[in-house]
């Protein structure tokens, strides 16, 4: 069980060091369980617990949020097409929901100011809401845009637009396949 958790601690540093979210005021990381509590907050917002200074998940934070939830309805309809019984599909989603919980404070990532704050200079259809109401209502015309444009975000958000056009299509497919 040690070696495992050194190989593992060792990974951890291999790849930047600790996996928790790091204050951008103060520079302290914040502890698995501040993280959490802090998520249970229902605010935009989030107070460092060592500075007091308001911090904001950052953009790529939020799509792998967005992604982890998409993912996790996937597995379900999935399931739910393969006939599971309700208690598998009750187990599933209590497994998903603490899989999230446990492994979001090892993504989230913050941020001093609202990087949303960029996002309202764009055109109306490069605007984060816009293209996630396009791959979520119709995947395939979302897909073609976020190709079209991908060069106008990061990688990581294009990657989470097209996963989630993905994921949707997906849901169509097994949708309209029955």
């Amino acid at each position: 069980m040690g070696n495992r958790y050194t190989k593992w601690k060792r990974l951890v540093a291999q790849k930047g060091g600790d996996l928790m979210p790091t204050c951008q005021s103060c520079g302290k990381k914040w502890t698995w369980r501040q993280t959490v509590n802090q998520l249970l907050v229902l605010s935009y917002g989030m107070t460092c617990p060592y500075c007091g200074d308001e911090q904001y998940e950052n953009d790529s934070a939020i799509a792998k949020r967005i992604f982890l939830l998409f993912l996790s309805l996937l597995l379900l309809r999935v399931a739910e097409k393969l006939n599971l019984p309700g208690t598998i599909l009750l187990i599933m989603i209590v497994s998903l929901l603490l899989i999230i919980v446990i492994t979001y404070p090892m993504i989230l990532k913050l941020s001093n100011d609202e990087e949303h704050s960029i996002a309202v200079a764009r055109p109306w259809y490069l605007r984060e809401k816009w293209v996630y109401a396009m791959c979520v209502i119709v995947p395939p015309i979302g897909f073609i845009h976020v190709l079209l444009n991908q060069s106008r975000w990061q990688r990581d958000q294009t990657f989470m637009y097209l996963g989630i056009a993905v994921i949707m299509a997906i849901f169509w497919v097994l949708n309209f396949s029955a």
